[in-house]
């Protein structure tokens, strides 16, 4: 039998620190290695140095309610302690799941315990009207105001736009996202309104959004707050992120009824299915036209006067039987429906 080996998730022994330099660095994007980071502290502040075999899937439920109550504070964080959204708790949980496989990969223990991710709703149901768009890119400041435009014209991932350096742009306004959260080059743009975006845009840097001062892109959470910012002075409400600019994008594309792949292509999805389960929710308005589109039978029902007061009409062996419909006779012949008059 294996013997666990004493691990601090901190990186002091083997599996944590072997996790980051021989997994996560050589496998995953810049952006996703300093997010790992941050969760293995996370989870170092909470387990502290317990041996692997000591974390039990019941201390991993304890792990889900402090987080969720915020009884704890994050890393180098002087502020109160605040509740964490289910969707952290489920990330960091996949990373614990990650580490305990590796573990088991490298022969450090001999089994994962039971990890189970909360449930979440994904359905993200905001999305900004035209007049809503307007007043958001009015309340942002210069170097947030273009940002905003391209993720609306584009539903690009913001750390996909970061990324995007002049290079990457073609003379017609094509932008070529070559680090994506799925690894594969995507190729959106070529229109009056994204190279509008673009000739607004200084050219100093090789980023398209870099700081004027260091030439260094933006960061996704300085662009965040000052997103934050500009939401609160629009009126907008609190859940307006950049993922709600991708949301609406790919929303108005189903309501103009581009095909589901084509809008999965410029999204950048490895399937459809993820499409079809996040974004194309059609509106009430757009529902209630649906069902009224097509009444039938029951609508030329409904222009009868005195529709609900009606007889009852029963089959009958006689010759025909007539009941007025929309004010008409119709003649019924018993030839197509033979049956003995129901009893009064």
């Amino acid at each position: 039998m294996i013997m666990p080996r004493h691990v601090d998730l901190k990186g002091g022994l083997v599996v944590a620190k072997t996790y980051l330099r021989d997994h996560v660095e050589v496998n995953t994007r810049p952006g996703t290695i300093a997010r790992e980071r941050e969760i293995v502290k996370t989870l170092n502040r909470f387990f502290g140095s317990a041996f692997l075999h000591e974390i039990t899937a019941h201390r991993v439920e304890q792990f889900k309610r402090d987080r969720l109550a915020g009884r704890w504070r994050a890393h180098r964080q002087v502020s109160a302690a605040k509740p964490v959204r289910p969707g952290t708790v489920n990330r960091e949980l996949d990373t614990l799941r990650v580490i305990f496989a590796k573990a088991v990969e490298w022969r450090k223990v001999t089994e994962v315990p039971g990890i189970v991710k909360l449930k979440v709703d994904n359905v993200r149901r905001r999305v900004l009207t035209d007049g809503e768009l307007t007043a958001l890119v009015t309340a942002c400041p210069k170097k947030l105001r273009c940002f905003v435009m391209l993720l609306s014209l584009t539903g690009a991932r913001v750390g996909e736009t970061l990324a995007l350096r002049w290079a990457d742009i073609s003379e017609d306004g094509v932008l070529t996202f070559l680090h994506t959260k799925t690894g594969k080059i995507r190729c959106v743009g070529g229109t009056d309104e994204i190279q509008a975006v673009l000739n607004a845009l200084p050219k100093a840097h090789a980023h398209l959004f870099a700081n004027a001062r260091t030439g260094k892109p933006y960061t996704a959470d300085g662009l965040r707050a000052m997103l934050r910012r500009a939401v609160q002075r629009a009126g907008l409400g609190g859940d307006v992120t950049f993922h709600t600019l991708r949301h609406s994008f790919a929303t108005r594309l189903v309501a103009a009824n581009v095909d589901i792949k084509t809008v999965s292509a410029i999204l950048g999805h490895s399937t459809s299915r993820m499409l079809l389960e996040r974004y194309a929710h059609e509106s009430e308005e757009r529902k209630r036209a649906a069902l009224a589109a097509n009444p039938g039978t029951v609508g030329h029902i409904l222009g009868t006067p005195g529709w609900a007061e009606q007889k009852v009409w029963r089959a009958t062996d006689e010759k025909s039987e007539g009941i007025l419909v929309d004010g008409r006779r119709l003649e019924l012949p018993t030839s197509a429906l033979r049956t003995r008059r129901s009893p009064n």
